[in-house]
């Protein structure tokens, strides 16, 4: 299938179709103290820099499919999005930054919400710095002892061909 051309124009204020918004999420290892002190710094500059962008606290511990600290930030419209991706590049220091769209359930009918989280942050991301592995055992995504759970085998089959997806303790 071909890819549509798409203007600036046509872009308006909302991304392409399915993607609803990118959460963008900036990693640090909360046991070292110089890039604790770094992250919690460049937070805060983002929140006084770019006030259109929706901010969650700096979580100081892994949570959810994240190993390490980090913290969320939500990038509601393209223009934001490349002008803030810019900035973070130059600004980012020693930090890892993941990037991945947040998907409209429509485009995926049959599948589940944890299936199309699955999809945003294994198929659809991008990386600034170092990876960092992602947990893939959350909630379900693989078993205790990283193996394919069934939604894992699902997708593999339908949008990777069968070739394995990074799991825990290697990048996604």
């Amino acid at each position: 299938m071909a890819t549509p051309v798409v203007s600036s124009f046509e872009l308006g204020s909302g991304f392409t179709d399915p993607i609803s918004f990118f959460d963008v999420h900036v990693y640090f290892k909360q046991y070292n103290k110089d890039e604790t002190a770094f992250a919690t710094k460049l937070h805060q500059t983002i929140i006084d820099t770019f006030p259109q962008i929706r901010y969650r606290p700096v979580r100081y511990e892994p949570v959810g499919p994240h190993i390490v600290g980090q913290f969320l930030l939500e990038v509601l419209a393209p223009a934001d999005l490349g002008v803030f991706i810019s900035w973070l590049l130059i600004n980012r220091g020693p930090l890892s930054v993941l990037l991945h769209p947040h998907i409209h359930a429509s485009a995926f009918p049959s599948k589940t919400n944890l299936e199309i989280q699955y999809i945003a942050h294994t198929r659809h991301t991008f990386w600034i710095g170092q990876p960092h592995p992602l947990d893939l055992t959350f909630q379900g995504m693989l078993d205790e002892n990283g193996n394919a759970s069934a939604l894992r085998n699902k997708h593999d089959a339908e949008v990777r061909g069968g070739l394995p997806v990074a799991a825990v303790g290697k990048a996604a």
